[in-house]
């Protein structure tokens, strides 16, 4: 469908609302999916990334990138995305992801709220802090995000353990 830039900008949601969602529909003609790039802007309200399932062949899918200075008041729910890459934003809200083929790379951000779901495992999250300034680092043996099928962030580090032994 096209390649959306929101940059300098503020989008708020209507109540009860979406601030805007990715919505991948192969099946009335938008085949090639959705791409949204929001760079140095406000979000206020949630945001969402799903699909109608249509097609067997997922070609598209959506893509969202939340770059630096950018801040989202409200959760980002990720049912159906080809990636979803936040760097340098500001997340003031949870972020869910129930899609397992999903690419979510969060990096050098401050998330607020839960990062969690059903895929939550296949989310790489690193350098990043929570609301209370506390270090979020989440990355399991041979994970990756890919843009558009460029890879752009490889870990293979093991996942970091709690240390029962400490006292």
């Amino acid at each position: 469908c096209g390649d959306v830039l929101i940059k300098d900008s503020t989008i708020t949601a209507p109540a009860s609302g979406y601030a805007f969602d990715l919505y991948f529909w192969p099946g009335n003609g938008y085949t090639e999916g959705v791409s949204v790039t929001v760079g140095n802007s406000t979000i206020n309200g949630p945001i969402e990334c799903t699909e109608d399932n249509t097609a067997s062949s997922m070609e598209g899918k959506n893509h969202l990138i939340i770059q630096e200075g950018s801040v989202v008041n409200g959760n980002i729910n990720i049912s159906n995305a080809g990636s979803v890459s936040i760097s340098g934003a500001e997340i003031n809200g949870n972020i869910t992801s129930n899609d397992s083929e999903a690419a979510v790379l969060v990096e050098n951000s401050k998330v607020t709220g839960e990062i969690s779901g059903s895929a939550a495992d296949n989310m790489v999250v690193r350098n990043s802090v929570d609301g209370s300034g506390a270090f979020i680092d989440k990355t399991s043996e041979g994970k990756q995000a890919a843009i558009g099928g460029k890879v752009i962030a490889r870990e293979t580090v093991k996942a970091m353990r709690k240390d029962v032994l400490a006292k």
